[in-house]
């Protein structure tokens, strides 16, 4: 392999790479394979990483070289491949479509291989980096003009809900401010109030005055103790009530937010279990020329959404035990259209 790949160069080199991915069967040869395509120049390697047939290819040699890991046998092919996807230029559109993307992100990701999880790092570290070189170099889009602001809306202030309880404390305690207004107006009075200079016997009016302004002063002071002490009361009434109305609302949206999540990654985790069994269905046509690349991405997106609208959050979005066979039908239906 090595030698009649350097007898060609630029174009048919690659050429001849894609035609041996195609017909290479075994493992070994495989190994080989991977291992030259690691010394492949940055133009080759360019080519390579544009061609979806090629990214397909090595997708699935990862998928079927993921079960040897954990005996440490699959590393001789998944290591390769790994460094191999860590210099490869980044295409994402062609990453995530070929499947590598979610092959990393699940079947590799739940693997305990220490040496696999550096490699599957520093293959994100480089997808990362890429990407943010492309965002860094983009020209930049104009931004479209500032929205005329909208005029003012009322705030609306919510009503105050107060129960039977609450509401006679607040009357209790407008009654006790009243009361006090109405002592502090004749202690007012009594204090301007001189008493009389006639002279009586056994009548003192001084005294007289004074006793009442002392008196007065009593009342009006426990008047307004006790206007305070209800009002205190009537807030903490309020208080204890908007608690556990902000408490019910707060464990009501939490509860509708992990339902929703609940819900979001089931389907999410439907979708891409239907699109693993759809690809693997779709293989044998592709391979066998029955069916192009184009042809196979889209009877794969047809196939998952129609395999994935059948179900619901009433199935639980998981998959029957006949699900296989019912998805390869799908597929075959499909592939069967095709003229």
């Amino acid at each position: 392999v090595k030698e009649v790949y350097r007898s060609l160069a630029g174009d048919a080199g690659v050429k001849l790479v894609l035609h041996l991915m195609e017909v290479t069967a075994t493992r070994e040869g495989k190994k080989v394979l991977v291992q030259q395509l690691l010394e492949l120049n940055k133009a080759s390697l360019a080519q390579v990483s544009e061609n979806q047939d090629a990214m397909m290819w090595l997708n699935d040699l990862l998928i079927s070289e993921a079960g040897a890991l954990r005996g440490d046998q699959g590393m001789a092919i998944v290591g390769p491949v790994m460094r191999l996807l860590a210099r490869l230029p980044i295409n994402m559109g062609i990453l995530r479509s070929s499947g590598i993307v979610h092959t990393l992100r699940s079947h590799l990701r739940q693997e305990s291989n220490k040496t696999l999880a550096a490699l599957r790092m520093a293959v994100i570290k480089h997808w990362s980096q890429g990407v943010e070189v492309k965002r860094a170099v983009a020209a930049p889009k104009a931004e479209p003009p500032a929205p005329a602001p909208a005029a003012a809306q009322p705030k609306v202030e919510e009503p105050v809900v107060v129960d039977e309880g609450a509401k006679a404390l607040e009357e209790q305690a407008r009654a006790a401010r009243e009361e006090a207004e109405r002592i502090k107006a004749q202690l007012e009075k009594l204090s301007k109030t001189t008493g009389p200079a006639v002279k009586r016997r056994n009548v003192d009016f001084d005294s007289f005055n004074r006793k009442e302004l002392k008196r007065a002063k009593n009342e009006l002071q426990d008047q307004q103790e006790m206007a305070e002490a209800e009002e205190r009361q009537l807030d903490q009434a309020k208080g204890a009530g908007a608690g556990k109305a902000n408490g019910a609302e707060k464990a009501m949206a939490s509860q509708e937010e992990k339902e929703r999540n609940r819900k979001q990654q089931a389907l999410k985790d439907l979708k891409h279990a239907v699109s693993d069994i759809v690809k693997k269905a779709l293989n044998p046509y592709y391979k066998s020329g029955r069916i192009d690349a184009q042809q196979f991405k889209e009877i794969s997106r047809k196939a998952v959404d129609k395999v994935v609208k059948s179900h619901n959050d009433t199935t639980g979005y998981r998959l029957s035990a006949n699900a296989e066979m019912r998805i390869k039908s799908v597929v075959d239906t499909y592939v069967g259209k095709i003229k």
